[in-house]
C-alpha cells in the first residue's frame, strides 16, 4: 500500500505542476487532486478492513489532508516558480539579441572612413574606431588610456574644452566646428569635429571626426 500512495501522490504532483503552468484553473485542480489522493487512501484502507489508527495509514490520511489545506499554497509556489523561469529565459534570449545588435553597430563603427570616438566629462576616451587610430597615429591601447586633449594642439585646447563643457553639461547639445590636433608623429593638421552629448552608463560625448582637404 506504501507504494501505491507513493505512487499516487508522485502523479499529482506532476499532473498539478503541469497543469498550473499550462491552464488557468490550476488553483481548482490541485484541490481536486489532493482530495481524490485523500479519497483513495480512505477507500483502500475500508476495502481492506485496514485499522485507521496503523501509523501507515495515519500518515496517509494526514499527507492527503495536509495537501487539501495546502492545494492554494502549492498553486502559488508553482506559479511564482514558473514565473521566475520564464523572466531568466526572457532575459537569457533579450541579452542574446543585444549581444548581436552591439556586433552589428560595431562592426558598422569599425568599417566608418570618419574616425568616431567617445569620451567621458574628463575627455578621457573610452572608444575609438579604426579610422581615429589611423588618423592619430596612436593603437587603440593606447588612446584608450590617453585624453582627448593630448591631440589637440595647444592653441585649440581652451576652444575644444568649451566644447566638451556645453556638450556634457547639455548647454548645447550638438555642435560642428573645427580644430587643429596633432597626431603621435608630431604632424598637425585641421579636422571637421561633429559631437553630440550620449549617455553609457553616465554622460558622454560622441564625436566623429573628418581631415579638412
Amino acid at each position: 500500500m506504501g507504494y501505491i500512495i507513493l505512487v499516487l501522490l508522485i502523479i499529482s504532483i506532476l499532473g498539478l505542476s503541469y497543469r498550473t503552468y499550462k491552464e488557468r484553473n490550476g488553483r481548482l485542480l490541485a484541490k481536486i487532486l489532493a482530495g481524490m489522493y485523500l479519497l483513495a487512501v480512505i477507500i483502500m484502507a475500508v476495502s481492506k478492513g485496514t485499522d485507521f489508527f496503523k501509523p501507515e495509514l495515519m500518515f496517509a490520511v494526514v499527507l492527503g489532508v495536509t495537501l487539501v489545506i495546502l492545494a492554494d499554497v502549492s498553486v502559488d509556489i508553482v506559479d511564482i516558480l514558473s514565473a521566475k523561469y520564464k523572466k531568466i529565459v526572457d532575459l537569457d534570449i533579450a541579452l542574446k539579441q543585444l549581444e548581436k545588435i552591439e556586433d552589428k553597430y560595431y562592426c558598422i563603427l569599425e568599417s566608418q572612413q570618419t574616425g568616431v570616438y567617445v569620451i567621458d566629462g574628463n575627455g578621457s576616451l573610452e572608444y575609438v574606431n579604426s579610422a581615429f587610430c589611423k588618423m592619430s597615429g596612436y593603437s587603440k591601447k593606447e588612446l584608450l588610456n590617453m585624453n582627448i586633449l593630448e591631440l589637440v594642439a595647444n592653441e585649440d585646447i581652451d576652444l575644444v574644452r568649451r566644447h566638451m563643457q556645453e556638450r556634457i553639461t547639455g548647454a548645447k547639445p550638438t555642435a560642428y566646428y573645427k580644430v587643429t590636433v596633432e597626431n603621435k608623429y608630431g604632424r598637425r593638421f585641421k579636422i571637421h569635429v561633429s559631437s553630440s552629448r550620449t549617455e553609457n552608463g553616465h554622460p558622454t560625448i560622441t564625436g566623429n571626426i573628418l581631415e579638412v582637404e
